[in-house]
C-alpha cells in the first residue's frame, strides 16, 4: 500500500458514504449543479477507499458500487456525466468527473466487472479523446492531472486497451510534452509531495504501456521520439521513489522481456541518456523515503547501470568476443558503424562520461564494464581525458589507484566465442598490451614516478607496475596453454596427413602455422612490454639509494624506516618481475642479478627474501660458487645459511628449490637433479629461536650447523677444482664393486629363487656405459676425502654423513655402493685399515651406547647397520633402574612451577637430550611426548624426531618402547601416536625391518607416510621397497623370507594406491607405475607366476614341487599380479588349465593346498578384475563345477555365495557375450539358480538375466511359487524390490506352463498381489510409520507385470483390498508419479468391465479435489514451451551451462502431470457418464489443460470430448476458459451472468490466446501430426471453439485477427484433412459476414485481403470436395492478416505490394518469394527468414513440390545455403524444409534423381557441423523411410495389387539403398 493510498483510507473514515445501489444511483443522476458537485465528491472519495489498497466486493466502501455497475446494463449513466459536463463546460466538473471515470476503471478491472469497465474505456475512446487533449492542453493543472489519471487507468486496464490507446493517441498532442517537466516548485518536508506532480502523472502513463503493454506495443514505445526520453532526461531531480519505480519498470518489463528486440532496446539507451541517468551518482545525500526511512538515489541508479551495463547479453551490453575484434560484415556497415571495430559502441562513449577517482561508485560500475566487455579498455586509454603526468597530489593517487585496478581485471578467455575451440589468429598484440600497460603510463611516466622525491609516488609507481607484470604473467600463461594445445593439433594432423597433403604442407612457411602466430604474437607483447617500462637502471640506482646508507639523522624515525621497508620490498618485486618477464633487460645492461645479493642476506626482511629468492630462481646462470659480497663463503653456502636460519616455511621452500635448482644444473646433480633435497635434509637442525636487532624472528646457527657448513663449502670448493676426476672415481667405485658383489653371488650360490643379479643393477653395469646413471653424487666422494684432513672434532661431521647414507640408500636399487664407501668412513672415522674393518663389521651395541653419549661409532654403525639390511634381527632393550640421566629428564617433565622462558626450557630438554640414555626415553616415551608439544610448543616433536632418528635402530628397535606394544592403531588421540607420524619413512622403515614383532602398527605408520608423499618421495620410498625386496631374494631364504616378501608386497599395494588416488597429474602416475612394474624384481614375481600358469595347462608339464607360496602371495596381492591387463591374462592362461586333471594330480600327491590357494587366486582375479574385464566362459563353468562339487570345499577354497552372485550380476552388464560366454555363464546360474532365487527373495536387489535365471530355475525344478509364497507368508516386513518382482513372474510362469493346473498358477498370482497390494497400503499411509521403502522402479515392475499378464482375470483381486490401495495413493501417495502409472494400470484391468459408478466417481472426486491436484498437473506456461522451442533451435554453449537440478525438477513435474492426466483418462474411459453428468468437476480438469498438443493434454482433450458426447447438455461455456485458476474466473462470471458476453469472450477467452504460440501453430500446422517432437497449440480444440464463437456472433473480430485465430482458420484451408477444411470454409463464409458489421480501426484493409483471397478460389460450388488451397498461400495470408494491424511491421511495404498487384490471389505461384529472398534492404535477413519458415512449413503434397519448381527453388536453396549470405537460422530452415520434402516418397526420389540431393549431402558431411549433422541424419532417416515406402509400393504394383505413374528408373531405385548406407556411415 501506498502512502498516499494509506492517507485516502484514513481520511475516508470521517466521511459519509453510500450504502446501497440507490444512493450510488442518485448520486450519479444529473441534477442541481451545487447538490451533484457535492454527491460526486463523496462518491469519488468512497471510490478512493475502494481501490487505495485492492478492490474487495465485501468491503463496505466497496459493496454499493460494485452491486450499482452490476446492476447497470451499460456505462451510459457515467459517460453522461462527461457528456454534461463537456456541453456546459462546467469548471466545477472538469477534474471531478474524468477522476470518478478514472476511478471506476480501476474498480472495474476485476473479472466480474471487467466487461463493464471495457465497455467504458471503448465509449471513451470513441466519444471522449477530445476532451482529454482539452484537459492535457489546459493552463489548469489540476485538470490536467485528472485528463492523466484516465489515460493511466485505460492504460493499466489490461493488454487490450493499452494497445489500442497507444494506437489512437497522438503523443505530439499540445502540452504533452509539457507535462514531463511540470514539478512543484515549493519545498517542503513531505516525501509523497512528488505524488502531486504533474510530471509523476507523465511518468506513470508512459510506464504503463510497459506493464500492460506486449512486446510490440513496447517496441513502439521506443520508437515514439520523445516519449520516453521525457522520463530520463529530466529525472535528476525527481523524488527517490519516483527513481525507483521507473528503474524497477524498466528493467523488469523492458529490460528483461525477451520478446523486445534488442535492437530497439539499444537504440533507445544511447550514450546520452545513460549519461542522464548516471547524474544521479551526484545524489549521494540521503533522503527521506518516509517517515522512518531514507534512502540514497545513488545507490538506486548505480543497481540499474550494473543491471544493464555489466552482464553480457543483457541490457547494453553485448557478448564480446573478449580481446578479438567483433565478427561482422564490413561490406553492410554504414558511415556511422565504421572507425573502431567495437561491439559495444554505446558503452565505449558512455564510460568516458564517469568519473572513477571521484565517486567509488562510479569506479565499481566503471571496473565491471570493462572485465564484462574486454575490447573496451584500449579504447577507454585512448580518448579519456584523465591525466597521469606525475605530481604528489589526491587527483592524480586516484588516478593511478583505478589505473592499477583497472590493470588487474582478468584476462578474458581466449577461445573462440563459445565454441571453447582456439582460433588460429590470436589477438592484436597492442590490444594485449593496452590491457596489461596503457600508453597513458608508459616509460616516461612511470620513470618519473620512480624518481619522484616523495616515497608515497614512488612506491605507488611500483604498485602499478608489479600490477602491469602481474597481468602480463598471466596473459602469458593463457598464451602458452593456447599454444600447447594448437601444439598437439598440429602433431596430431600431421600424422594423419597423407603424403601429398605433407608434401603441400612442408611449403608452408614455419609462420604460418596457428601456434607460431601466437607465439610470435607473445614474443611481440614481450618486446613491447619491455619498451614501455622504465630502463632497468632506474631500478638498480633506486635499489641503491634505498639500501644504500641510512641517513642517521632519521635512523630512529619509525614512519621512516618503514617507508624504506616498503620501498626495499617494493623494489625487490619489480627486479624479480624484470627477470621473470623481460630478462633481455638485465643481459643488455649487462646487470648481474647476483651483486644484488645483500651481504647479510639473514637481516634482509622475509618480504625481500621472498622477492629476491624468487629472482635469483629466474637466473639461468647463477654463479653459484662465487662468494657473497663481505663474505669469505660462496653464494650456495648462504643459501644453505638462510635454509637453515629462516623460521618461514615459505622462505624455506624457495631455499630449497632454489638451491635444489642451483645445484641441479652442476655436474655433481646432473645424474639426479631431485638427489639435492636429500641432501638438505640431512643437514643438522637446530630448533632454538632467537629475535633479531631488527625484529624479526629467525633460528640460531649452532656450532654443528656452522661446521658443516664450513665443510660443505670446501668441499664444494674441492669438487670444482676436481670434477672429472671425482666423477671417474666414482665410476671405477661402481665397476669394482659390481665385478667384486657379482663374483661372490657365483661364489655362494645360494640365491634361493635365482634372480639375476645383473637384472637389478643394470643402470650401473660396468659391460655397456650407455644408460649409465651415478648412484649417487659424487661429491659423497669429496665428503670421505674432505673428512680425512679434519682435525678438529668430526662429531658433526659423521652425523650428517651417516644421516646422508641413510637417505641416500633410499633411491638406490642395491645398497652395495655404499657399503662400500661404508669401509672408508670406517676406516676415516676410527683410524682402521680395511683388515681391521673386515674384522670389526659386526657390531654389539653396548649398554654405554644405551646410556650414553652418542659417539662417531655409534653413527657410523647406525648407518651400517641400516645398510645390511638384516631382517627382523633387531637389539631388545636393557631394563635398569633408574640413573642419573633419567632422573634429570623426569624432574624437568615434572616441574610444576616454569620460572625460565620457553628459549631456555627447550635449550635444557636439547641438552638432556643430547647425552639421554635409549632405555631412559624408552620407559617416559608418553610424558616426554607430551611435555615436548604441550610446555615446550614443538608442535612437530623435531628434537625427539632427531633424536630418535639418529639412534635407532641400532641402539634398540623403536618398536621395542614399551609405550609402542600395546598399541595397535593409529586412530589413537595420543601424543606418541602424533610423535609417530612425524618420524621419517625411511627411519620407521629400518625400524620395522630389523623387527621381529608384529608388523602392524609399522605397517599403519609406512601406509600413513605414504599417504602424505610427493612424487619423488614417493618414489624414494618405493625405492627403498623394491631394494629389499631385491636384497631378500639374493641371499640365501631364511624362515623370515617370506615374511619380508609379504612386508614388502603390502607397502607397494598401498603405494599403487597413493599413485591412483593421490597423484593428480597423469604423466606422473604413468611414470610412478612404470618404475614399480618394471623394476626387476617385480617382474620376476610376475613372470614366475605365468610360467607357472603355463605349466599347468599340460599334465606333462606339471611341477614337481609347486610353488605353493607364490600363489598364496599372488592371492593375497591380486592387486599387483592383476594390475592393468594382466588379470585378462591370468584368467585367460587360468581358463587353459584342466582343473579336473589337475586336481586329481594334487590330490594324489598331497598338493590340496596349491590347488585351493590356484582356486582362490581365480576368485581374487575375478572380483579384482570389475566390470572392465571380460571374464573367459570357461572360468564360469570351472566354478560350477567347483560349486557343484560340495558346498564345504567351495567354502575352503573361498568361494563364497557372495562371490558367485557377484560373478553372475557383474558380468550382466558386459556388452560382449558370445554363445561359447553365454553358454558358460547359464552353466553356472543352472548351478547356483537355488542360490540366487532365495537371494532376491530375502529383499537384495539383484541384477541378473531373469530370462536364464527362469530356465535355470526350470532345469533344476526351482520351486519359486511355493518359495515365493512362503516368503510372503513367514515375512511380515519383506523388502519390495524390482528383481523380486521379476521372480513373481518367472514363479507365475513356471506355475502355468509345468504340470500344475492353472488355477493354482492363478491362486497363486492372486494371493502375491493382494500381499503386495497390502504392503504397498501400509507403505503409502502416512499414518503408519514404516521402515519400508518402494521405489519408482518398483511400481514400474510391477506395471510391467500387469501389462504383460493378459492370461490372468484380474477381476479376481479382493475388491475391498484394490480399493483401499487406490484410495490410499490417491490421499497420501498422488505426488508419486511411478505409483500413479501403476494404480492407472492396474484400474484399468481390474474395473475394465465394470457398470456402476462406484467407487470410479469416488476415485474421481478424490482426485479433482485433492490439494496438490492444481501444483501437480499445473500446465506449463507457453512462454516456457516457446523458451524450450528456441532453446532446442539453439546449438551454441549456452545449453552446457543450463541449471541441472531445474532441468530434472521440470521431468519430475511433467511426469507426475502425465501420471495423473492418464489416470483420470482411465477412469473416464471405464465410466465417462461421471464426468459427462457431473459437469462441476469439469472446472478443476479445466485448470490443468493448456490447450497444446502435449500428450496430456490431448488426453484431456479426449475427456471433454468425451463428456460432450455422453451428456445431455454442452460444455462449450466450460471451454471458453482453461488453464490456472480458470475455475474462479468462470465462477466469478457465472454468477454475474456475463459467462457468454461478447466483451468476456473479448477480454477472457482471446486474452488467454498466445499470440507468438498462435502463428507457431499454424506454421507448423501441417506437420502437427506428423513431428510429435513440434509442440503446438492444438488445432482440434481451436478450430471448433473458434467455429462456435463465430457462429454465435459473440466475437470480437479486431481481437481474434490480432491474436492469429484467424490465421489459424485461414491455415486449416490448406490441410490434408478433409473434415478439416470443410470447418475452415464455415468458418471464413461466417467471419466474412460478421466482419461486415463490426466497426474497428484497419478494418477494411483486411477485409480487401479476404475478398481477393476468396476471388482466388474458383469453382468452390462445383467441387464435392471443399478444395485444398496451396499452404505457401495460406500462411502468407495468415500472417498479413495481424501484419495489416500493425503499421510499424517490416513485411508491410511487400504485403501492400502483394495485395495490389491483381484482383485475385494467384494459387500457382509463392507470395512475394522474388521479393523477399532477393531482398538488399536494411532488413533483408529478416525478410529472408520470413519466407523461409513459410517455404518449410509449406510442402506437403507433389503439388506443392511443383508450386517450389515454378520458381526453381529447388536449384537456388542448395546454392544459399553454401554461400556466405546463410546464417545459423537460415540454414537450419533450409534444412527442415529439405526433411519435410524428402518424406514425400515422389518428392523425395525426385530430388535425388534430378536435384543431386545425395551429392549435395556427401559435400556438407565433409565440413559439416554438429548442428548440421543432425539435420543431416535426420534427412537420411526419412529418405530410409521413403524407401521403405517405395519398395512397399513397388512389390504391390508387380503383385497387380496397385498401378503407379512412377517415373523413376529402377536403375535409381536400386542404387538409392547403397548410396544412403554410404551417406549414413559417413555420419
Amino acid at each position: 500500500m501506498t502512502n498516499k493510498d494509506q492517507s485516502a483510507k484514513d481520511s475516508q473514515k470521517g466521511i459519509d458514504f453510500y450504502t446501497n445501489v440507490k444512493d450510488v444511483a442518485k448520486a450519479v443522476k444529473i441534477k442541481e449543479l451545487g447538490a451533484l458537485t457535492k454527491d460526486l465528491q463523496t462518491l469519488r472519495s468512497q471510490l478512493i477507499g475502494a481501490v487505495s489498497v485492492r478492490v474487495d466486493p465485501t468491503e463496505k466502501y466497496t459493496r454499493p458500487l460494485v452491486e450499482y455497475i452490476q446492476s447497470c446494463t451499460d456505462c451510459s449513466s457515467v459517460i453522461e456525466l462527461w457528456d454534461y459536463q463537456t456541453s456546459t463546460n462546467i469548471q466545477n466538473l472538469e477534474c471531478l468527473v474524468p477522476d470518478i471515470i478514472s476511478l471506476v476503471i480501476r474498480l472495474c478491472n476485476t473479472p466480474i466487472l471487467r466487461s463493464y469497465g471495457l465497455q467504458l474505456i471503448q465509449t471513451i475512446m470513441q466519444r471522449h479523446m477530445k476532451s482529454i487533449y482539452r484537459g492535457i492542453s489546459s493552463a489548469r493543472i489540476p485538470q490536467c492531472q485528472s485528463s492523466f489519471r484516465v489515460l493511466i487507468a485505460i492504460a493499466s486496464f489490461n493488454q487490450t486497451t493499452a494497445r489500442d490507446l497507444f494506437q489512437s493517441f497522438n503523443f505530439q498532442a499540445e502540452g504533452f510534452t509539457r507535462a514531463c517537466r511540470y514539478r512543484q516548485q515549493k519545498k517542503g518536508n513531505n516525501p509523497n509531495k512528488y505524488l502531486f506532480d504533474l510530471r509523476t502523472l507523465y511518468v506513470q502513463f508512459v510506464l504503463a504501456f510497459l506493464i500492460h503493454g506486449d512486446s510490440e506495443i513496447k517496441k513502439q514505445v521506443l520508437g515514439v521520439k520523445g516519449l520516453l526520453n521525457g522520463v530520463f532526461v529530466p529525472m535528476e531531480e525527481d523524488a527517490y521513489q519516483l527513481i525507483e519505480e521507473i528503474l524497477n519498470v524498466i528493467y523488469e518489463n523492458l529490460i528483461s522481456d525477451h520478446r523486445v528486440p534488442r535492437f530497439a532496446k539499444l537504440s533507445f539507451f544511447t550514450p546520452y541518456i545513460l549519461e542522464k541517468i548516471a547524474k544521479i551518482y551526484g545524489r549521494q545525500e540521503p533522503v527521506p523515503i518516509n517517515s522512518t526511512e531514507t534512502g540514497i538515489p545513488a545507490n538506486l541508479v548505480h543497481h540499474f547501470l550494473l543491471s544493464i551495463c555489466t552482464v553480457p547479453g543483457i541490457g547494453v551490453c553485448l557478448k564480446h568476443a573478449g580481446w578479438y575484434p567483433p565478427i561482422r560484415d564490413n561490406t553492410l556497415l554504414t558511415d556511422s558503424d565504421k572507425g573502431e571495430p567495437l561491439e559495444n559502441k554505446c558503452l565505449s562513449k558512455f564510460i568516458l562520461s564517469l568519473k572513477p577517482s571521484d565517486d567509488m561508485r562510479q569506479q565499481e560500475l566503471l571496473l565491471k564494464i570493462l572485465s564484462a566487455c574486454p575490447e573496451l579498455v584500449q579504447s577507454y586509454w585512448k580518448h579519456v581525458s584523465s591525466t597521469f603526468e606525475v605530481r604528489l597530489s589526491s587527483k592524480w593517487l586516484g588516478n593511478a589507484t583505478y589505473l592499477q585496478k583497472v590493470i588487474q581485471l582478468p584476462v578474458p578467455s581466449f577461445y573462440f566465442g563459445t565454441t571453447h575451440l582456439y582460433p588460429a589468429t590470436p589477438p592484436k598484440a597492442d590490444m594485449i598490451l593496452d590491457n596489461i600497460l596503457p600508453t597513458v603510463f608508459g616509460r616516461s611516466i612511470s620513470s618519473k614516478g620512480l624518481q619522484h622525491a616523495s616515497a608515497l609516488v614512488r612506491f605507488t609507481t611500483t604498485n602499478i607496475l608489479a600490477a602491469a607484470f602481474q597481468k602480463f604473467i598471466k596473459v602469458a600463461d593463457e598464451m602458452e596453454h593456447v599454444i600447447s594445445v594448437l601444439e598437439d593439433v598440429e602433431v596430431h594432423q600431421d600424422k594423419n596427413t597423407t603424403t601429398t597433403t605433407t608434401t603441400t604442407t612442408q611449403d608452408q612457411q614455419p609462420g604460418s602455422l596457428p601456434s607460431a602466430q601466437w607465439r610470435q604474437c607473445l614474443n611481440t607483447v614481450r618486446e613491447e612490454l619491455r619498451r614501455r617500462l622504465p630502463e632497468i637502471q632506474i631500478i638498480i640506482k633506486l635499489h641503491s639509494e634505498i639500501f644504500g646508507k641510512i641517513d642517521n639523522t632519521k635512523k630512529d624515525d619509525v614512519e621512516y624506516q618503514a617507508q624504506c621497508e616498503i620501498l626495499q620490498v617494493s623494489v625487490f618485486r619489480l627486479l624479480h618481475y624484470y627477470q621473470k618477464c623481460v630478462p633481455l633487460t638485465f643481459m643488455e645492461n649487462n646487470v648481474d642479478p647476483s651483486n644484488l645479493i645483500p651481504a647479510d642476506i639473514l637481516s634482509v626482511s622475509p618480504s625481500i627474501l621472498v622477492h629476491l629468492l624468487e629472482l635469483l630462481l629466474n637466473l639461468s646462470d647463477f654463479r653459484w660458487s662465487n662468494k657473497s659480497a663481505g663474505t669469505s663463503v660462496s653464494h650456495i653456502t648462504t643459501l644453505l645459511t638462510l635454509y637453515l636460519q629462516t623460521p618461514y616455511n615459505h622462505i624455506r621452500n624457495l631455499t630449497a628449490k632454489l638451491v635444489n635448482q642451483t645445484l641441479s644444473d652442476s655436474f655433481m646433480f646432473k645424474h639426479d637433479p631431485e638427489e639435492v633435497q636429500l641432501w638438505l635434509q640431512a643437514l643438522p637442525q637446530n630448533f632454538l629461536s632467537r629475535t633479531s636487532s631488527s625484529g624479526s624472528e629467525r633460528l640460531t646457527m649452532s656450532t654443528d650447523q656452522e661446521i658443516v657448513l664450513r665443510y660443505l663449502d670446501d668441499c664444494f670448493t674441492r669438487f670444482g677444482k676436481a670434477q672429472y676426476r671425482y666423477t671417474d672415481k666414482l665410476v671405477e667405485l661402481v665397476n669394482s664393486t659390481n665385478e667384486s658383489f657379482e663374483l661372490k653371488i657365483s661364489t655362494e650360490k645360494h640365491g634361493h629363487n635365482h634372480i639375476s643379479y645383473q637384472s637389478i643393477v643394470d643402470t650401473g653395469s660396468s659391460n655397456t656405459m650407455i644408460d649409465y646413471t651415478h648412484p649417487f653424487s659424487p661429491l659423497l666422494l669429496v665428503l670421505l676425502e674432505q673428512l680425512r684432513f679434519i682435525k678438529t672434532d668430526k662429531r658433526p661431521l659423521v652425523l650428517f654423513i651417516s644421516r646422508l647414507f641413510s637417505l641416500l640408500q633410499t633411491k638406490q636399487k642395491l645398497p652395495i655402493y655404499l657399503q662400500a664407501l661404508m669401509k672408508s668412513l670406517l676406516e676415516t672415522t676410527m683410524n682402521k685399515n680395511s683388515e681391521e674393518n673386515d674384522m670389526d663389521l659386526d657390531y654389539n651395541v653396548s649398554d654405554e651406547a644405551l646410556v650414553g653419549t652418542w659417539e662417531i661409532k655409534d653413527m657410523v654403525y647406525q648407518a651400517k647397520i641400516c645398510l645390511d639390511q638384516e631382517i627382523f634381527s633387531s637389539v631388545s632393550f636393557v631394563t635398569k633402574d633408574q640413573d642419573s640421566e633419567t632422573s634429570i629428564l623426569t624432574s624437568m617433565i615434572s616441574e610444576t612451577e616454569i620460572d625460565d622462558d620457553l628459549d631456555n626450557r627447550q635449550k635444557r630438554f636439547i641438552d638432556i637430550l643430547d647425552s639421554l640414555p635409549t632405555k631412559a626415553l624408552a620407559n617416559h616415551l608418553d610424558t616426554t611426548a607430551n611435555y615436548c608439544i604441550k610446555v615446550l610448543q614443538f608442535t612437530a616433536f623435531d628434537p625427539l624426531v632427531n633424536y630418535i632418528s639418529d639412534r635407532h635402530p641400532v641402539a634398540g628397535n623403536l618398536f621395542d618402547y614399551p609405550n609402542l606394544q600395546h598399541l595397535r592403531s593409529l586412530n589413537d588421540q595420543s601424543p606418541i601416536v602424533d610423535l609417530l607420524k612425524c618420524i621419517p619413512y625411511h627411519i620407521i622403515f629400518y625400524n620395522a625391518w630389523n623387527y621381529s614383532g608384529d608388523h602392524t602398527l609399522a605397517i599403519q605408520l609406512l601406509e600413513h607416510q605414504l599417504n602424505n608423499m610427493t612424487r619423488y618421495q614417493l618414489t624414494c620410498a618405493l625405492s627403498l621397497v623394491l631394494q629389499n625386496l631385491s636384497i631378500v631374494l639374493i641371499n640365501k631364504a631364511t624362515e623370515n623370507t617370506m615374511k619380508a616378501i609379504d612386508f614388502c608386497f603390502e607397502l607397494i599395494q598401498h603405494g599403487l594406491w597413493v599413485i591412483d588416488n593421490n597423484m593428480k597429474q597423469e604423466q606422473t602416475r604413468l611414470d610412478l607405475r612404470h618404475f614399480i612394474f618394471e623394476h626387476p624384481t617385480l617382474k620376476y614375481f610376475i613372470r614366475r607366476l605365468s610360467t607357472l600358469l603355463h605349466q599347468l595347462r599340460y599334465t606333462d608339464t606339471y611341477p614337481t614341487l609347486p610353488d605353493d607360496d607364490l600363489i598364496q602371495l599372488a592371492v593375497k596381492f591380486t592387486k599387483i599380479f592383476g594390475d592393468g591387463t594382466r588379470t585378462t591374462e591370468l584368467l585367460n592362461s587360468m581358463a587353459l588349465v584342466d582343473f579336473t586333471s589337475l586336481y586329481k594330480y594334487c590330490n594324489h600327491n598331497g598338493y590340496q593346498s596349491f590347488y585351493n590357494g590356484l582356486m582362490k587366486l581365480l576368485i581374487s582375479l575375478i572380483k579384482n578384475g570389475g566390470n572392465q574385464v571380460s571374464i573367459p566362459g570357461k572360468v564360469f563353468a570351472t566354478i560350477a563345477q567347483m560349486w557343484n562339487g560340495t558346498h564345504q570345499s567351495a567354502a575352503t577354497m573361498g568361494l563364497s555365495n557372495t562371490d558367485v552372485l557377484s560373478l553372475l550380476e557383474k558380468n550382466e552388464s558386459l556388452q560382449y557375450q558370445d554363445d561359447d560366454y553365454r553358454n558358460a555363464q547359464r552353466l553356472l546360474l543352472n548351478a547356483c539358480s537355488d542360490l540366487v532365487v532365495k537371494h532376491i527373495l530375502q529383499g537384495h536387489p539383484y541384477s541378473v538375466n531373469m530370462k536364464d535365471l527362469q530356465e535355470a530355475c526350470k532345469e533344476t525344478s526351482v520351486p519359486v511359487s511355493l518359495w515365493v509364497l512362503d516368503t510372503f507368508s513367514s515375512s511380515a516386513s519383506l523388502s519390495v524390490t524390482v528383481p523380486l518382482i521379476h521372480l513373481i513372474r518367472i514363479g507365475y510362469s513356471l506355475s502355468i506352463n509345468n504340470n500344475c493346473s492353472s488355477t493354482d498358477g492363478e491362486s497363486y498370482l492372486q494371493t502375491v498381489m493382494e500381499s503386495i497390494l497390502k504392503m504397498l497400503t501400509e507403505n503409502a499411509d502416512v499414518s503408519i510409520v514404516s521402515n519400508m521403502a518402494i521405489t519408482d522402479d518398483v511400481y514400474d515392475a510391477l506395471t510391467l507385470l500387469i501389462s504383460q499378464v493378459d492370461d490372468f482375470d484380474w477381476t479376481r483381486l479382493d475388491a475391498e483390498i484394490v480399493r483401499d490401495f487406490v484410495l490410499m495413493t490417491l490421499l497420501d501417495n498422488i505426488s508419486n508419479s511411478a505409483a500413479i502409472r501403476f494404480t492407472s494400470t492396474l484400474i484399468h484391468k481390474v474395473y475394465a468391465k465394470y457398470t456402476r459408478k462406484e467407487p470410479i466417481e469416488t476415485y474421481i472426486r478424490r482426485i479433482l479435489d485433492h490439494n496438490l491436484y492444481r501444483s501437480l498437473t499445473a500446465p506449463k506456461t507457453i512462454d516456457s514451451l516457446l523458451k524450450n522451442k528456441e532453446g532446442l533451435a539453439q546449438t551454441d554453449a549456452d545449453d552446457d551451462d543450463a541449471d541441472e537440478n531445474k532441468r530434472r525438477n521440470t521431468v519430475v513435474q511433467d511426469e507426475q502431470r502425465n501420471a495423473i492426466i492418464e489416470l483420470l483418462g482411465t477412469l473416464n474411459d471405464i465410466q465417462p457418464s461421471i464426468l459427462a453428468s457431473h459437469h462441476g468437476l469439469l472446472d478443476t480438469l479445466l485448470t490443468s489443460y493448456s490447450a497444446t498438443t502435449l500428450p496430456s493434454d490431448r488426453r484431456i482433450l479426449g475427456i471433454l470430448r468425451s463428456s460432450e458426447h455422453h451428456g445431455d447438455q454442452t460444455i462449450l461455456p466450460k471451454l471458453l476458459m482453461w488453464g490456472p485458476n480458470s475455475d474462479k474466473t468462470r465462477q466469478e462470471h457465472a454468477q454475474a451472468g456475463t459467462l457468454l458476453r461478447a466483451s468476456t469472450i473479448s477480454v477472457e477467452t482471446l486474452g488467454l490466446i498466445h499470440r507468438e504460440m498462435m502463428r507457431y501453430t499454424f506454421l507448423h500446422m501441417p506437420t502437427t501430426t506428423v513431428d510429435k517432437s513440434v509442440v503446438t497449440y492444438d488445432p482440434d480444440f481451436f478450430l471448433p471453439l473458434f467455429a462456435n464463437l463465430i457462429a454465435s456472433g459473440t466475437l470480437d473480430c479486431r481481437r481474434f485477427i490480432e491474436n492469429d485465430g484467424l490465421g489459424l482458420t485461414v491455415a486449416a484451408l490448406s490441410s490434408l484433412d478433409e473434415n478439416v477444411r470443410k470447418i475452415g470454409y464455415q468458418m471464413m463464409d461466417q467471419f466474412y459476414v460478421l466482419l461486415e458489421h463490426s466497426k474497428f480501426k484497419g478494418k477494411f484493409p483486411i477485409k480487401y485481403l479476404l475478398d481477393i483471397f476468396k476471388q482466388g478460389i474458383t469453382k468452390r460450388s462445383d467441387m464435392d470436395v471443399p478444395p485444398r488451397i496451396p499452404p505457401a498461400v495460406c500462411l502468407c495470408v495468415a500472417q498479413s492478416l495481424s501484419i495489416l494491424m500493425l503499421p510499424y511491421h517490416f513485411m508491410l511495404p511487400y504485403i501492400s505490394k502483394w495485395l495490389s498487384q491483381k484482383p485475385a490471389l494467384d494459387f500457382n505461384h509463392i507470395p512475394m518469394f522474388t521479393a523477399l529472398f532477393n531482398s538488399t534492404t536494411p532488413n533483408h535477413k529478416k525478410e529472408r527468414l520470413w519466407i523461409l519458415q513459410v517455404l518449410a512449413s509449406s510442402i506437403r503434397t507433389v503439388d506443392d513440390f511443383n508450386i517450389y519448381a515454378r520458381h526453381r527453388i529447388w536449384d537456388l536453396i542448395p546454392s544459399y545455403y553454401n554461400s556466405s549470405l546463410a546464417d545459423i537460422q537460415s540454414k537450419r530452415l533450409v534444412m527442415e524444409l529439405i526433411q519435410q520434402a524428402v518424406s514425400i516418397p515422389d518428392v523425395a526420389l525426385r530430388l535425388v534423381q534430378r536435384y543431386g540431393l545425395l551429392t549435395w549431402i556427401h559435400q556438407l558431411l565433409i565440413t559439416s557441423t554438429s548442428d548440421e549433422r543432425h539435420y543431416l541424419k535426420l534427412i537420411l532417416d526419412e529418405l530410409q523411410k521413403t524407401m521403405m515406402v517405395v519398395e512397399h509400393q513397388s512389390q504391390l504394383e508387380k503383385d497387380g495389387i496397385i498401378e503407379t505413374n512412377s517415373k523413376i528408373s529402377e536403375q535409381v531405385k536400386l542404387l538409392l539403398p547403397q548410396q544412403l548406407a554410404l551417406l549414413q556411415s559417413l555420419i
